[in-house]
């Protein structure tokens, strides 16, 4: 069956969007700032950034006004645009969790496997106000008080899609002979091996295409939309809901722009930020929708795997990603945002 998408929660960030596009206001402005966002995943950020930009300029009365730039077009590598932002040349920043390790290795556990029950917890983690109170006390640390969090919005959440066969739990890796690509990062390629695949290929992005349809690799994973983008299912016509990672990009800004204003501008700023991530969130989940329609639509053969066989997922792969987040994060910091994952998931429960 496939999914509808609501045309009043559609229209809501629609109007967002289009509220976004304000004019610059003409009067004077005492701060300026620059906002540098993923052209990349310009369809969850653009509107994002956009209502940021607007909500502070309309807050602030013009008094503060945001320029807004690409990661892309300030050379594309987020830890030397992370650098420009230590240097003050950058004031506001949208790294995923792998860039943003550069300057804050403890970013890594919200890469680790398995981690979030389903999106509505992350959601709730990165704008629980408590929890970004711990994120930037460990943030401001590592960085030397140059950077500060502000939550944080959704990237993707990463599937899996292959040529032999739907996959429901980690055996049928071993019972298909499947070689899967994964990221070149260590840490995804052990996970891989622990869950039972085969043959684990570090191969770059551009080459899935090629060795889906020459054999040289049997699956791929990522988000929905970005494979279906890509094309990558043409050639791997399997797409197997695992969620097994969840990942999302950063909202941080300079410390020594946050010192500059008055403490009625930093608020405004957090219910920007604030407002930036309910948007990206709701365009990444429609974006989502739209590609899985379209994968339905299309004759695809989609599985997602039940409690009982995610359970199978989880116990195989959270000790390795545990191990490896481990030797880079502070242990403090893992415990409390495995903590805070659990309280908010149970808060969504009530007992009978």
């Amino acid at each position: 069956m496939k999914i509808s998408i609501s045309s009043t929660f559609a229209g809501a960030f629609s109007i967002l969007a289009v509220a976004s596009l304000g004019t610059e206001p003409a009067s004077a402005q005492s701060h300026r700032a620059t906002f540098a966002y993923f052209a990349s995943i310009a369809d969850y950020q653009e509107p994002a950034v956009r209502a940021f930009k607007n909500h502070v300029e309309v807050a602030t009365g013009g008094d503060v006004v945001i320029d807004l730039t690409t990661i892309e077009a300030l050379g594309g590598n987020e830890r030397e645009v992370l650098d420009q932002m230590r240097l003050g040349e950058l004031q506001f920043m949208t790294p995923n969790a792998g860039g943003l390790a550069g300057a804050f290795p403890s970013a890594q556990v919200w890469n680790l496997p398995f981690l979030f029950p389903g999106r509505h917890v992350a959601w709730k983690l990165f704008q629980d106000r408590e929890y970004i109170a711990r994120v930037n006390e460990q943030m401001m640390r590592d960085t030397n008080e140059q950077l500060r969090f502000l939550g944080a919005g959704e990237n993707s959440v990463r599937h899996l899609y292959t040529t032999r066969g739907p996959v429901r739990v980690p055996e049928d890796l071993q019972t298909n002979s499947i070689k899967i690509r994964t990221m070149q990062a260590p840490m995804h390629q052990q996970i891989w091996t622990e869950l039972g695949a085969p043959s684990v290929v570090a191969l770059p992005a551009a080459e899935r295409y090629t060795g889906l349809q020459t054999g040289l690799i049997d699956a791929t994973e990522g988000g929905l939309n970005s494979a279906w983008n890509a094309g990558l299912l043409e050639v791997a016509p399997y797409v197997s809901l695992t969620a097994h990672m969840y990942d999302v990009t950063g909202y941080i800004m300079s410390n020594e722009f946050y010192e500059e204003l008055p403490e009625e501008y930093r608020r405004v700023i957090e219910e920007a930020a604030a407002l930036a991530i309910d948007v990206q969130n709701g365009q990444a989940l429609l974006e989502d929708i739209k590609a899985l329609n379209t994968i339905i639509d299309a004759g695809l053969t989609v599985v997602e795997p039940n409690a009982e066989e995610r359970a199978q997922w989880r116990e195989l792969a959270e000790p390795v990603g545990r191990a490896f987040v481990s030797e880079v994060a502070d242990e403090a910091f893992i415990q409390d945002t495995l903590d805070a994952v659990a309280r908010i998931n149970d808060g969504f429960y009530v007992q009978q």
